[in-house]
């Protein structure tokens, strides 16, 4: 991504002080901190942390939705957009099968380890 910006010229609007600048540069460093925390073995063993860069990723993923339909899509004067109920209702019901997938993976297939007593 930061190729494709650099690329095609527009790099330097990232560091513009524009909401949008603003916006991708929260977004790419919510995407780039568990890169660099899990190069560190210490870290990559820790439940905690890979708990944070979990939720970290999962942040950076909505905030480059709200980036692309809220922010980036700015059309001008007059023009405004918010998602509608459905909107939001398809969005969580993504989430929720995500989340039931989830378990329905750690039930059956051998992803996480029982403890031995």
């Amino acid at each position: 991504r930061i190729g494709d910006l650099a690329y095609r010229g527009v790099l330097a609007q990232a560091f513009d002080g524009s909401v949008q600048g603003y916006a991708f540069l929260v977004e790419f460093a919510l995407f780039a901190i568990p890169y660099f925390v899990l190069k560190r073995e210490r870290f990559r063993n820790d439940p905690t942390k890979l708990f944070l860069c979990a939720c970290s990723v999962i942040l950076a993923v909505v905030t480059n939705r709200f980036n692309v339909f809220l922010i980036g899509m700015d059309m001008g004067p007059g023009w405004n957009y918010f998602p509608s109920v459905g909107e939001f209702a398809i969005t969580f019901a993504f989430v929720a099968f995500g989340v039931v997938l989830y378990k329905i993976g750690v039930n059956y297939l051998p992803i996480l380890e029982e403890e031995h007593k």
